[in-house]
């Protein structure tokens, strides 16, 4: 059996449209995930400040500022170099 390139290709592509019928015709069961009550909750309490999530804003209550930092030569990457 000599397959051609243009028979690969279309082999292919004929397989890529059979899975894609496939898995979009599957059905999928959702199940309610219900809290337990034996388990902990989580605290972000303990987090660094750099992965607490964000708090919502009260009504009325400003946006904060972002901290501006400074821009300094060294922390583009221009570093001196000590081995000359």
């Amino acid at each position: 059996m000599n397959m051609t390139r243009e028979k690969w290709i279309y082999t292919g592509v004929g397989l890529l449209v059979l899975l894609v019928l496939v898995s979009s015709t599957k059905k999928v069961a959702l199940i309610e995930v219900r809290e337990s009550t034996d388990q902990p909750t989580f605290d972000s309490s303990d987090l660094p400040p750099a992965l607490k999530p964000p708090y919502k804003l009260a009504e009325g209550e400003q946006i904060p500022r972002p901290i501006k930092k400074n821009l300094y030569l060294f922390s583009i990457g221009l570093k001196p170099r000590f081995d000359t």
